[in-house]
């Protein structure tokens, strides 16, 4: 799965920042993952996918702006 994150970050931000961004995008997968197996709660998927999103844009917006 790594390399699914990896390879489209290459294109872009800087070299030196594709390690540290692929944790942190990998991480937040991971902790959705854990949250709804955990979770009794019903979760909209949708809801789910729009906050990744959102996260996966402040995390490489937040290395690519000035």
């Amino acid at each position: 799965m790594k390399s699914n994150i990896v390879s489209p970050l290459k294109s872009l931000v800087s070299k030196e920042d594709v390690q540290v961004m692929t944790n942190a995008i990998q991480g937040y997968m991971d902790g959705i993952w854990i949250h709804v197996a955990q979770t009794k709660d019903n979760f909209d998927l949708n809801e789910i996918q729009s906050e990744a999103v959102r996260f996966v844009d402040q995390v490489i917006n937040s290395r690519t702006t000035p």
